[in-house]
């Protein structure tokens, strides 16, 4: 199944430091638990979302918890996390994140597009 993304119902996002560059990821709702996208404008000034992960579904994140992959879903170091609960797989990314040791910022928004 293709991975679709809505890209205007943001769930949150994250800050991620890569190579001594910080990259802002959004957490949007998709046809799976979240996406990670990266967003940036090209030369010809079109934005660009780039994927950068998803969860795909609660078993996908039992594994990644219980370390079956032997891997983490971002390459860098996370600074920051902002998580709107009004999304119900918000829930979901939450219980990852926390279970992983990050701190999550959380607040509840309704119709959240930033």
């Amino acid at each position: 199944m293709a991975l679709i993304v809505d890209f205007d119902k943001k769930m949150g996002d994250l800050l991620l430091s890569q190579k001594g560059d910080t990259v802002l990821i959004d957490i949007c709702q998709a046809n799976c638990i979240c996406a990670f996208i990266h967003n940036y404008i090209d030369e010809d000034g079109s934005t660009i979302h780039q994927l950068h992960n998803f969860l795909a579904d609660k078993t996908h994140i039992k594994n990644l918890l219980e370390d079956k992959f032997s891997c983490d879903l971002f390459y860098g170091t996370i600074e920051q996390i902002s998580l709107n609960l009004y999304y119900p797989n918000a829930a979901y990314v939450l219980e990852y994140f926390t279970k992983k040791g990050y701190n999550v910022n959380c607040y509840y928004k309704k119709n959240d597009t930033n």
